[in-house]
């Protein structure tokens, strides 16, 4: 087993996350391309979570919300600047404010750490508690009163961010498969702007990349939690390592950057040098990973879901608007920081076309087995 730390280790060494045009992450503001229009899957995913009760029976469990802990500190890791943020939080905080005893709920203090990269978009995440949160006192209603206090840490979640024994409850939704950095010595490759056109070489740069991380995840975790503390992740895996695969519209991305650089639109060296932050771990490195933490942390419930649910009679405009969705939430700040925002939006309209095109006429396929996959991960601190 690895070696694994003791609550005084407050050892980390990795760089910072990327370059000032290149951090990876979630689309800022609130305008059509933002995190905030372009979340509800993620939202819908979380829901399908938290309605399958296996988080809300950790909860129930945790003694410190019977044995009289003055404030409850919770730090939601690598979050983004939309209300799903807001809701999974207020989520967990209305489930242990049902089960605290010893005391009235009102009185009992919580804090909420909302944690992300220095880039983070925190501005428009604090705007948004004016219209979402149960907090703000405008939003308060005689049966749905929760108070709590906020703050902002800003920071790479590969690091020690809090003191030792400090936290009761972490959770970290859609983080996990960003790694903190792009390997510099990567083999050179025309496919590492999407990974799933990369070499194998290069998948096992960032297999060692993503597995520290999740090592320096769970080590930082082990320290800044409390004895009983419940711990909630949900990151994308893959089931088959390589070749790499996890969405049907992959081939589509890819055929849209060989289109503009074909008709003059982007520069064939700008494109070669966009390189991926994102990786799904692949399972079985998690299992290991998991299992070399055991010492440290008590799994309660793991489970792998598709991100999406897939109701009977779909559109193929409703498919391809579900998918474009999601991927200008997630990708519209990154690919401006590289390519600028006209290249971007050339990207997208083109994109959208071609994905409707393909559920349209078959040649996109997207089926539940053939999808995103997330692990979901409930533990507690021993």
């Amino acid at each position: 087993m690895k070696s694994s730390p003791e609550r005084e280790d407050v050892s980390s060494n990795l760089e910072n996350v990327g370059n000032p045009t290149m951090t990876p992450i979630m689309t800022t503001g609130q305008g059509k391309n933002s995190y905030v229009r372009n979340s509800n899957a993620q939202a819908a995913f979380m829901d399908r979570v938290f309605d399958s009760g296996q988080l809300f029976t950790s909860i129930d469990g945790m003694e410190i919300l019977r044995d009289g802990t003055d404030l409850v500190r919770v730090a939601d890791f690598g979050c983004s600047s939309s209300p799903n943020t807001i809701r999974n939080v207020e989520t967990v905080l209305r489930r242990m404010n049902g089960r605290t005893s010893g005391r009235s709920a009102a009185c009992q203090l919580y804090q909420v750490f909302f944690q992300g990269l220095h880039e983070t978009d925190f501005n428009t995440l604090f705007r948004l508690f004016k219209t979402v949160s149960a907090n703000y006192a405008d939003n308060l209603s005689v049966d749905n009163k929760l108070k709590y206090f906020t703050a902002a840490v800003p920071g790479s979640c590969y690091d020690r961010l809090f003191p030792p024994a400090s936290l009761h409850f972490v959770m970290s939704t859609f983080t996990l498969m960003w790694v903190s950095k792009v390997c510099p010595h990567l083999p050179s490759s025309p496919c590492r702007r999407i990974i799933s056109f990369a070499s194998r070489a290069t998948m096992d740069a960032y297999r060692e990349q993503a597995n520290t991380d999740l090592r320096s995840f769970l080590n930082a975790r082990a320290v800044e939690m409390v004895t009983g503390g419940v711990m909630n992740l949900v990151f994308g895996v893959r089931r088959d390592y390589y070749p790499y695969y996890v969405c049907p519209t992959d081939a589509a991305v890819e055929e849209v950057w060989d289109e503009m650089v074909s008709e003059g639109l982007v520069e064939a060296k700008l494109r070669e040098s966009f390189e991926t932050f994102a990786y799904f771990h692949h399972l079985k490195d998690v299992e290991e990973i998991l299992s070399d933490y055991s010492p440290l942390f008590e799994i309660h419930h793991q489970e792998v879901l598709p991100f999406f649910t897939y109701p009977s009679g779909m559109t193929a405009r409703e498919q391809c608007t579900r998918y474009v969705s999601m991927h200008r939430g997630v990708f519209s700040t990154i690919f401006e920081g590289h390519f600028g925002r006209d290249i971007t939006e050339m990207f997208w309209e083109m994109y959208e076309k071609k994905v409707f095109r393909g559920f349209s006429d078959g040649t996109i396929v997207d089926r539940e087995e053939s999808t995103y996959l997330f692990l979901v991960l409930v533990a507690s601190r021993k």
